[in-house]
């Protein structure tokens, strides 16, 4: 079962469209007319977008992943609405749209260094279209598909490239269980690819989530990491194992927005908070396995990274023995 994870921030402002039942027309003041827009009934619409008070005509994003909650509304609750972008990398979450109420931007990461093209966009309603908003995205100092990482509890060394303009200075600061090391490097075409190689040291404590920061003396961007820990039981062969007694559930840490997708079994549950540091907490949840045919459950969970290439990684093996059901 896929279970697809959406976390929304809300980002509060209203896009007012006031209705002016008037016989022979609309009055405008200070807002954008939408030319021709009609509610069936003739009567036309005026538009005025506003932030905080303030007119608003544009947003703007950071090079990584992201969602914003807008809000929009309208004088007529019966007015059937939607939003289009005119760019892939800038979606509107699809929704059904009737008098006022809100919509969601979808920003993917910007893996380059140069600013995306401006996206525009267009309110609809009926035949009626009209730009409202453009949508900006910056390029990223550091470009490199995966700034999310998960290991299991012994070590284990992952490798990652990163991209920058050649010449450029930078160093990396990382937590003290985390290890990183520069592998090698090549230039071509004025970039420089440098590889480390990244591992955690065995882990004795509980699962823990940590952070390796890439820095120049502007700039910064992060890679975060999980770690399991000892706050599972483990057989032999490194599985987790968990009794079929009772409910049973396993956790991980995730920046917002970073995790695309979260693929485990039919009879797990999947589910998000959303924490104050800015991350989200992911449990899988597995009901009791209580059966007299002593089926013994494997629990295969794999998380699906929001990037380019969709990245995935496989959570450690985990196994959920049977309890005679009388």
């Amino acid at each position: 079962m896929n279970v697809q994870m959406a976390m929304k921030r809300s980002l509060s402002f209203i896009i007012l469209a006031a209705v002016t039942l008037l016989a022979v027309g609309c009055n405008n003041e200070g807002g954008t007319d939408v030319p021709g827009m009609s509610l069936g009934t003739g009567t036309p619409l005026s538009v005025t977008s506003s932030g905080d008070g303030t007119p608003l005509t544009a947003l703007s994003f950071t090079h990584g992943p992201a969602q914003k909650v807008l809000d929009i509304e309208v004088g007529s609750e019966t007015l059937r609405w939607s939003i289009e972008s005119d760019k892939t990398w800038c979606k509107v979450l699809p929704g059904e749209h009737i008098g006022s109420g809100s919509f969601t931007i979808e920003v993917e990461a910007n893996e380059s260094f140069e600013a995306r093209e401006i996206a525009t966009l267009t309110f609809v309603a009926g035949e009626s279209r009209s730009a409202l908003l453009t949508v900006s995205q910056s390029g990223a100092t550091f470009v490199f598909p995966d700034h999310y990482l998960i290991f299991p509890r012994l070590e284990a060394p992952d490798e990652i490239d990163i991209m920058t303009i050649e010449g450029m200075q930078w160093r990396v600061d990382n937590d003290e269980w985390i290890m990183v090391e520069e592998i090698s490097s090549y230039v071509y075409d004025r970039k420089k690819v440098t590889t480390l190689k990244i591992w955690p040291v065995d882990n004795d404590q509980d699962s823990r989530y940590g952070i390796i920061t890439l820095l120049t003396d502007e700039q910064r961007d992060t890679i975060a990491l999980y770690q399991f820990g000892m706050d599972y039981h483990y057989d032999d062969e490194g599985t987790i194992v968990f009794s079929g007694d009772e409910p049973a559930s396993i956790h991980f840490i995730a920046p917002k927005y970073v995790v695309k997708e979260v693929v485990a079994p039919d009879f797990a549950t999947v589910s998000g908070t959303e924490n104050k540091d800015g991350t989200v907490t992911f449990s899988i949840d597995f009901d009791n396995n209580r059966n007299d045919g002593e089926l013994i459950r494997e629990c295969p969970v794999s998380v699906v990274i929001n990037n380019s290439s969709s990245t995935t990684f496989t959570l450690p093996p985990t196994r959920q023995d049977f309890h005679p059901a009388g």
